[in-house]
């Protein structure tokens, strides 16, 4: 919804200008270290080409570290979501029934006038009879 409007599609444009200028920075900061370790002097930039590899190792093994806790924690959250999902799906069962139910409900009340009515006109004839007995009884 936030991009219906005006101040959220400005708003979402912010954070896209900020990543340029860091990607910018990041490529920057690359090349020249690319550039030190490849024209310095000998054991300077086997010591920086070393930490380098190093702290790669220790960060890929970081974040395959935090790829399955978040696998796991994905997977329990993905169980809930479908004990949830078949808890809606018994109480839409249970509501169905009810709507069985009231749809057989309306069904008799439907009737009930049409009954009223044929009830009506069996006393109205009843009372015509019993007006033509009163009246030969009379005379």
């Amino acid at each position: 919804m936030k991009y219906l409007t005006q101040q959220g599609s400005e708003a979402c444009k912010k954070p896209s200008i900020h990543l340029y200028y860091l990607i910018g920075i990041g490529s920057l900061l690359l090349i020249e270290l690319v550039t030190y370790i490849l024209t310095g002097v000998g054991d300077v930039s086997r010591v920086i080409f070393d930490q380098i590899s190093f702290a790669s190792t220790i960060s890929s093994i970081l974040l395959s570290v935090i790829a399955i806790i978040y696998s796991i924690v994905s997977g329990s959250k993905g169980t809930n979501l479908y004990v949830k999902t078949e808890e809606v799906s018994k109480q839409i069962g249970e509501t169905l029934s009810d709507l069985r139910d009231l749809s057989t409900t309306v069904e008799k009340l439907e009737k009930i006038p049409e009954d009223i009515e044929k009830h009506l006109w069996e006393l109205k004839e009843q009372m015509q009879r019993m007006e033509e007995i009163s009246k030969q009884t009379s005379q």
